[in-house]
């Protein structure tokens, strides 16, 4: 929707729809699970600008709300319940005085795969899927070598290997998968839609679903322990890196 051929009042309309449409559903709980960075109706997704977007979406909450004391006006509801909606309207406009950096903090995308209680995307964006798939194909294509010098061809290596290949937007995570046990080094990459793929570099898979860490892992995966390590990279190719939590 984001840069199409639509002109400036039918994607205002659009923008707005899509807002209402995410209010209603959080707010009566139907079809709402929550998770806002992988959601279609996520506003965040289509407007870059947080003021732009927040008064998009303020607007849609306060229409919907009006919509509620109309309807509990003429079903007779008590004015106790009145009352709660017009604090809510009340709270929805407030929303719009909120400082940016506090509205960036609660809406913009993610910054980067941080550990989190919430499910993992499996779904990317058809140029995302293609550009990993084809990354992991040129990974085993390339003559793997020992990358970080530590006498093995392993995780790290394959890991280290995607990431250059892959470029900036990869991230090189860590994962303790058994406590002094078992580690690994993976990558994240975004998928297009404000979530992140994790992806398993060190077996090539021919498709994105088979790709994912959570193939491997399973479920548990989301338990895991994990750390951002992109930053220590030259650490890590040098072999001066600690594995260390």
């Amino acid at each position: 929707m984001k840069g199409g051929t639509l002109n400036n009042d039918v994607r205002a309309q659009e923008y707005y729809r899509i807002a209402y449409k995410c209010i209603e559903l959080s707010q009566t709980k139907k079809g709402c699970n929550g998770i806002c960075a992988a959601c279609t109706l996520n506003i965040h997704l289509y407007v870059d600008d947080v003021k732009e977007a927040t008064l998009i979406k303020t607007s849609a909450g306060i229409d919907w709300q009006r919509g509620q004391l109309v309807k509990a006006h003429e079903s007779g509801v008590a004015w106790g319940q009145l009352i709660w909606s017009l604090i809510l309207i009340g709270l929805l406009i407030t929303a719009v005085a909120w400082p940016v950096s506090c509205v960036r903090k609660h809406w913009v995308r993610p910054t980067g795969p941080q550990q989190e209680s919430t499910s993992y995307a499996s779904t990317a964006t058809p140029d995302v899927e293609r550009r990993v798939l084809k990354t992991l194909k040129d990974v085993y294509a390339v003559q793997m070598t020992d990358k970080n010098k530590d006498g093995m061809l392993n995780c790290i290596d394959y890991a280290v290997t995607f990431y250059e290949l892959y470029g900036p937007e990869a991230r090189l995570v860590w994962v303790v998968i058994k406590p002094g046990e078992l580690t690994h080094l993976y990558c994240a990459v975004p998928n297009g839609y404000g979530g992140w793929l994790h992806i398993e570099t060190y077996t090539y898979k021919m498709s994105l679903s088979t790709a994912l860490m959570q193939y491997t892992y399973g479920t548990v995966f989301n338990t895991y322990k994990r750390k951002d390590v992109t930053t220590d990279y030259n650490k890590i190719i040098t072999g001066n890196y600690v594995w260390r939590w």
